[in-house]
C-alpha cells in the first residue's frame, strides 16, 4: 500500500513474495469490493480471482482457468 504523494510502500498483509498458495498473489491486477466489503483481487500470473473475506484470514478462489465451467 502506498500513501498519497509517497513512493515508499508498507506491507499490510503477506510477505511481499510472489506465489500461488491461497494467501499469495503473483502479478496482482485490479481490486474490487462487494457490498459486504469483501475484497477481490485479479491474480494475473496465477490466472485467478482471489476473494478475501472481511475481518478474516481466509481466502477463496472465485474464478480460475482450472475451475469447472
Amino acid at each position: 500500500m502506498f500513501c498519497a504523494n509517497n513512493q515508499t510502500g508498507i506491507t499490510i498483509a503477506g510477505t511481499g513474495v510472489a506465489g500461488s498458495s491461497a494467501m499469495q498473489l503473483n502479478g496482482p491486477r485490479g481490486i474490487a469490493f462487494d457490498s459486504e466489503m469483501n475484497m477481490y483481487i485479479g491474480d494475473f500470473d496465477n490466472h485467478r480471482v482471489q476473494k478475501f473475506l472481511k475481518l478474516n484470514t481466509t481466502t477463496t478462489t472465485t474464478a480460475s482457468e482450472s475451475c469447472e465451467r
